[in-house]
């Protein structure tokens, strides 16, 4: 599942976890092969990979950007990825920064560990932004500039081999503005200098074979936040989401691969943190449709071609709920059932941990194209 943080905080510090091509908590148990033969997609041999701080791989890598909500860039960025012993997730530490043609600009620095064979699970990252997209008001695009300072944190204890839970914080300074002789909506006019603080509960139940590039096995991830906003607003309002991951190997090089959500948000939260159908469905931008109820659904067909080269087919359909009274925000309606699909490509890029380059191009039912470049898989 695709981290729910603010626009700033999602822009920023996930970045990072771009850079390394894996979810902020992921699992590693792939065993590279022989030169001349292509990844087994159903290889997850253990017996002669090396563990620890030292037996990592090191990115260095410039990554393109290709976003409907913040344009066309690059992320330039060096990470550190490394799995501590046989039965601890990946662990990541990094640096990035992110630049697009409409000026957008973010950067971001932190890491994601597991240690003690998975029995202690926490990440940290901090990030900075200053960003620019459409913001869809009842329909219609209305350009704005949002900039500000984010920090996150999670720690989550092993209880066994599969199940893990513990704490989540996050904390965002934002300031949001129209551009140009546009004026904000009266439903945001009072966010546009808050600070907004989360405390949640998290809960992970995996049986994935590797989360780097799964074959088999599932993941159900359950997140609940209580959060507090300051500022030219005063006030607080729950989220929460749950997704559901499941992975069936159909041949040697061949993975089906099918992703549920849902998110539920008190009417008060603020537009950048209510639930986003972009940040699911490929094919739409990230405030394009949302609300404080969703339910999304998508599967992908993954073909390994080469030792470097694959290729996915990819379908999702998804729907927003609100109504015209979305709590005292009245920016937008139900969004229908939305639905788009596409196919993609995918380079690994390296030769230790099964990280992909993808670039995916998605079409909905608007008939609108857009192309994504990101690293690692959609979920």
């Amino acid at each position: 599942m695709k981290r729910h943080f603010p626009a700033v905080g999602a822009t920023a510090t996930a970045l990072l976890a771009l850079l390394a091509g894996v979810p902020t908590h992921a699992e590693d148990t792939q065993q590279s092969t022989p030169p001349e033969a292509a990844p087994a997609a159903s290889d997850t041999s253990t017996a002669s990979k090396d563990y620890g701080f030292g037996a990592g791989s090191m990115l260095v890598v410039p990554i393109p950007v290709n976003s409907p909500t913040f344009g066309t860039g690059l992320i330039l960025g060096a990470g550190y990825v490394f799995q501590e012993d046989e039965k601890s997730d990946n662990s990541f530490i990094g640096v990035g920064v992110f630049a697009t043609n409409n000026g957008s600009r973010a950067g971001a620095i932190g890491t994601s560990l597991s240690l003690d064979e998975k029995r202690h699970n926490g990440m940290l990252y901090l990030g900075a932004a200053d960003v620019t997209y459409d913001l869809y008001v009842d329909g219609d695009p209305l350009e704005i500039n949002q900039e500000g300072v984010a920090l996150n944190a999670e720690y989550r204890f092993g209880f066994t081999p599969h199940l893990s839970a513990g704490l989540s914080f996050r904390y965002l300074e934002s300031r949001v503005n129209a551009i140009g002789n546009a004026t904000l909506p009266p439903g945001i006019q009072d966010l546009t200098d808050i600070t907004l603080a989360s405390l949640g509960l998290v809960a992970q139940w995996d049986t994935r074979n590797d989360s780097l590039y799964p074959s088999e096995g599932g993941l159900a991830e359950f997140n609940f936040l209580t959060n507090q906003v300051s500022g030219g607003a005063s006030f607080s309002y729950l989220k929460s989401t749950l997704a559901l991951d499941h992975y069936w190997l159909l041949g040697p090089q061949t993975v089906l691969a099918a992703n549920a959500t849902g998110c539920l948000v008190e009417d008060e939260a603020p537009f950048f943190d209510s639930c986003l159908l972009g940040s699911q469905i490929r094919g739409f931008s990230l405030f394009q449709y949302y609300g404080n109820q969703m339910v999304t659904a998508q599967a992908e067909l993954r073909q390994n071609f080469s030792k470097r080269f694959g290729g996915v087919a990819f379908a999702g359909v998804g729907e927003t709920l609100s109504s015209l009274e979305f709590g005292r925000r009245t920016l937008t309606r139900d969004s229908d059932l939305r639905y788009a699909g596409g196919l993609g490509l995918r380079y690994r890029v390296s030769k230790d941990f099964p990280i992909d380059l993808s670039l995916d191009v998605a079409i909905n039912d608007l008939d609108e194209k857009n192309i994504y470049f990101y690293v690692g898989q959609a979920f």
